[in-house]
């Protein structure tokens, strides 16, 4: 660095005090830097106050002087750019240096410092668990010009020139598995693939569809050995015309010469009733149509596949009974249940579990123009409730259908409500079926509501009397 000699300097013998004129003194130097004064003297800068005055030591021993010249030795500038310099360098490699850590000490950089804990190529394929390991290993491309070795081990084993034919080998030791090989295609972010071809360890070749573009596949290969169909029947010794001969169904034939003796050879039976183990249908809406009749429309009833999951009954749906589940996805319990519109009663739906008559379902429509013949009715709706007995009571088991419970329920008894009053419960006491079901009685709880209501009109009536009267006796 060049000392600095801009300006001059005012000093005083035995003063420590260096006035300056044109200086800067704090852009310049530097405490413990070198004063030489006008005296030709070496001080040391103790204090730079501003840049037109510092301190020095020792005092100044020349002849005072009140406008010499002088120069600044910029000793401690010197350290600062080896300091500067060494910064850069801790701040450019410092981190890297400190990642390393004690990296620098070893002979072989283990896998945990980033290195491959080998000092050959066979070695560090081991220790990068990519030789006998348990990694994964993708790459652009990859090229194989040695035969496969090692293969006395479960796993694929590719090569190239194993049989010294120059032919690449494929090479799966199945271990205790069936072995074998398989191919296919998948999409672009593999969420659907195409058919799969392979090859099994017994050597059966099985592909989706076979293109040959050669010479047709000779019969001793299993085909034809001809690229026509009468150039292939004539081959098989069927004739070169389709219908010259009976085709036995070892050879895709049906064995038969008429329609019946043709659904007999297939399976399915002589008549024109075909018989089935099973039949799948496959299309974007599969259907089967029914034509009760022989009815010329386009179906009677139809049973169609219109959306996934749902398969629709296009017509009436006539069964025993219906087979319920606990929920969409719930197990089936051991019950039947039908649901029968009772016409003679309208407004109550019969439900009946297997064979024995449950109940009723309400419906509460109260629509006028659904009634007829409305009158306004008066009972002792007040005597009917009292008359009414509550009571509590458990399930008991009866038929095939009711069973024990333990829940305690409140409630009335329907022969006992029908003697208080014979519109509020329906059936008989002790009634069953001409099958010797039993048939279980009904409450109405509109009629019981209804008494209810007469009840609290009684007592309003009552009330406003009562009132009344009271009102009186004050007065």
């Amino acid at each position: 660095m060049p000392w600095y000699k801009a300006g001059t300097v005012s000093v005083t013998q035995n003063s420590n005090a260096v006035i300056g004129s044109g200086t800067a003194f704090i852009a310049n130097s530097r405490v413990g830097d070198g004063f030489r004064g006008p005296d030709g003297g070496w001080y040391e800068v103790t204090n730079i106050a501003s840049d037109t005055a510092m301190s020095i030591s020792p005092s100044y021993q020349g002849t005072s002087n009140g406008a010499g010249g002088y120069a600044l030795a910029p000793l401690q500038g010197y350290v600062k750019d080896s300091a500067d310099a060494l910064r850069a360098l801790v701040n450019q490699f410092g981190a890297k240096l400190a990642a390393l850590r004690s990296t620098g000490n070893y002979d072989i950089l283990p896998i945990a410092k980033g290195g491959t804990g080998a000092t050959d190529g066979a070695t560090a394929l081991v220790e990068l668990g990519l030789r006998g390991g348990a990694n994964d290993l993708l790459v652009k491309s990859i090229g194989f010009r040695g035969t496969p070795v090692g293969y006395n081990i479960q796993g694929l084993y590719m090569g190239w020139n194993g049989n010294g034919d120059g032919g690449a080998n494929y090479i799966c030791n199945r271990g205790g598995a069936g072995g074998g090989h398989s191919w296919w295609s998948v999409n672009s972010d593999n969420t659907a693939a195409g058919p799969v071809m392979t090859y099994s360890y017994a050597g059966v070749l099985s592909v989706a569809q076979l293109s040959v573009t050669a010479s047709p596949i000779a019969i001793s290969s299993g085909g034809t050995s001809a690229n026509t169909a009468a150039g292939a029947r004539t081959n098989l010794g069927l004739g070169s015309a389709a219908i010259e001969n009976t085709v036995p169904i070892t050879k895709g034939g049906t064995g038969g010469t008429d329609g019946p003796s043709a659904r007999s050879g297939i399976g399915l039976g002589t008549t024109d009733a075909a018989i089935f183990r099973a039949l799948e249908l496959t299309h974007t809406t599969p259907w089967i149509d029914f034509h009760f009749n022989n009815t010329a429309a386009d179906y009677d009833v139809r049973l169609i596949n219109d959306s996934a999951g749902t398969l629709t009954l296009d017509g009436r749906l006539a069964s025993k009974g219906t087979w319920c589940r606990t929920g969409l996805n719930g197990s089936r319990g051991a019950n039947i249940y039908n649901l029968n519109w009772n016409t003679s009663n309208s407004g109550y739906v019969d439900v009946y579990i297997d064979a024995s008559y449950v109940g009723a379902l309400t419906l509460l429509q109260s629509d006028y123009r659904v009634k007829r013949q409305v009158e306004e009715f008066s009972a002792p709706f007040l005597e009917r409730v009292n008359a009414y007995r509550i009571v509590t009571f458990k399930r008991a088991a009866y038929g095939e259908v009711f069973k024990d419970g333990e829940n305690l329920i409140q409630g009335l008894i329907a022969h006992e409500v029908q003697e208080v009053n014979p519109l509020a419960a329906t059936g008989k006491k002790d009634d069953v079926d001409a099958n010797g079901n039993i048939w279980i009685q009904q409450l109405d709880s509109i009629a019981l509501i209804t008494d209810a209501f007469g009840a609290i009109k009684e007592l309003s009536v009552q009330v406003k009397k009562l009132r009344a009267e009271l009102d009186a006796l004050k007065a």
